[in-house]
């Protein structure tokens, strides 16, 4: 059975140095794409509830009137959000009085692509979307809910280019340090060689007057 112990020592710093700068990379490339994956996710976030809450603003005058038409302006501002897919304002009843669905090819999601009974106060990642929902507070009295409904395929898209980014740069280093450990591990393993190359020269020859040649100051 092959063991590390019987290889030579230059294939022995080689594994080593290879081993450590593996492990280094994978560890550092983990922490990085997380890290990108949360600052993303904290991004959608913070965007959707400051835009769903700016309209759910616009939207008390239209939702004490119960003026469809300005409501339905309203939620429309959404539309230019490439990423939402669905829109929804509802009042105290949960009544759906204004809303847009882009995706009405899924039919796991109703042809408004609104949810029955929405909650009050919503944020939360699922499957393929993220979802928010904000109540429309007019005088310290709940008078409906606004519901926005956000595909993650950009944060995915971002994401996998990332990745991708990521691996090609990890390979890079991981060449560049086996190509850079090949000639530093000369400086190593030359004088080790060397002496091990003396003592079996003062073995075979009984002659104990000779010496190793120096080559560093090690």
């Amino acid at each position: 059975m092959f063991s590390v112990k019987y290889m030579p020592i230059k294939k022995k710093l080689s594994l080593m140095i290879m081993t450590s700068t593996l492990l280094a990379v994978v560890l550092l490339s983990l922490v990085f794409t997380l890290y990108e994956y949360l600052s993303l996710r904290n991004s959608m976030m913070k965007e959707f509830s400051i835009t769903s809450q700016i309209v759910s603003n616009r939207s008390h005058a239209a939702l004490l009137f119960n003026d469809t038409e300005t409501l339905q302006e309203n939620v429309d501002t959404l539309l230019i959000h490439e990423d939402v897919e669905a829109t929804c304002l509802y009042n105290e009843a949960d009544d759906i009085l204004a809303y847009f669905n882009k995706n009405t090819t899924d039919r796991t999601i109703s042809k408004t692509g609104c949810p029955d009974h929405p909650s009050r106060n919503f944020n939360h990642f699922d499957e393929g979307y993220y979802q928010v929902s904000k109540p429309i507070i007019v005088d310290d009295e709940a008078m409906g809910v606004l519901y926005v409904r956000v595909s993650l395929k950009s944060l995915n898209g971002h994401l996998s280019n990332y990745v991708i980014a990521t691996a090609v740069f990890s390979v890079i280093t991981i060449i560049a340090v086996f190509i850079l450990s090949s000639f530093l591990q000369n400086f190593i393993s030359t004088p080790v060689l060397l002496l091990k190359d003396t003592a079996r020269q003062i073995t075979k020859k009984k002659d104990y007057s000779l010496r190793a040649t120096k080559e560093s100051h090690d």
